[in-house]
């Protein structure tokens, strides 16, 4: 999929109009203007190179209200999605006060579909609706090598 005339962004995004949460601070791209009464969903790529498949990439996210995540093509992680995803789906629940500045993580390895070259999170955020007043999706990674001879502590 050719995505090179896409926006590039930096950071989380997202826009925030509610009186209960204060995402401003997690939010460096702000797209209020193209989502707020015009769509519940987002697409959004992250492309990163792979020198060997034994890595480990570990992902941080915080959103609101939902998305699902695709490594390569194949589905990863959902939360708050419908089970049919389709290109305008609307978030499948909300979440309530300090919930979407609580970081999920997750783990990728090679197992997971990670290869060596070119790899493409695709994510398409999600809303539970076009007006509502506020949306966040911010990820953080690391990819860190697998090292050998090392294990982990017992105990």
């Amino acid at each position: 999929f050719d995505d090179t005339g896409w926006g590039q962004v930096q950071g989380g995004i997202g826009y925030d109009g509610s009186l209960e949460k204060n995402l401003t601070p997690l939010i460096d791209s702000d797209v209020a203007s193209i989502m707020r009464t015009t769509s519940s969903s987002i697409y959004l790529r992250h492309h990163f190179e792979v020198l060997s498949p034994d890595v480990f990439m570990q992902l941080q996210i915080r959103y609101d209200d939902g998305y699902a995540m695709f490594l390569n093509g194949r589905e990863m992680v959902r939360r708050n999605a419908p089970r049919r995803i389709q290109w305008n789906s609307r978030s499948s629940g909300s979440r309530l006060g300090g919930e979407a500045l609580e970081v999920e993580q997750f783990m990728l390895t090679a197992n997971d579909g990670l290869i060596s070259g070119d790899n493409v999170l695709a994510i398409q955020g999600l809303n539970t609706r076009s007006t509502d007043r506020d949306f966040l999706f911010q990820m953080e990674s690391e990819i860190w090598q697998n090292l050998e001879g090392v294990s982990e502590t017992p105990g």
